[in-house]
């Protein structure tokens, strides 16, 4: 026949993570807990490196979930809204990632 038989099966990448690091923000220090969480997570950061910093939660499409200021060194974020499965925490300055992790939300 003249149809369309032929399938192909595509695997969509997120986009890494860091590009166009600010070298004078030190992120080595930044973490992500508890990793798994359950209904929050604590990012805790050196926040006098991030003034006008937020923090984003995303899909691992890259949907964005959850954008909060970072306010200090130690930001909580609630997850009770979101379903189990893995995402990505960014610390995003002027409109860029300037550090990421995944997380993995279980309940």
């Amino acid at each position: 026949g003249s149809g369309c038989d032929e399938t192909k099966n595509l695997t969509v990448l997120p986009q890494p993570c860091v590009n166009g690091i600010d070298e004078t923000v030190d992120l080595r220090s930044a973490d992500v807990y508890p990793n798994p969480a359950g209904d929050q997570f604590t990012l805790s950061c050196n926040s006098s490196y991030y003034s006008g910093t937020s923090v984003v939660l995303t899909d691992m499409v890259g949907k964005v979930l959850v954008k909060q200021p970072i306010t200090g060194d130690h930001t909580r974020i609630g997850t009770s809204e979101l379903a189990p499965g893995i995402y990505k925490v960014s610390i995003v300055a002027n409109g860029k990632a300037q550090w990421c992790k995944k997380l993995v939300i279980l309940r």
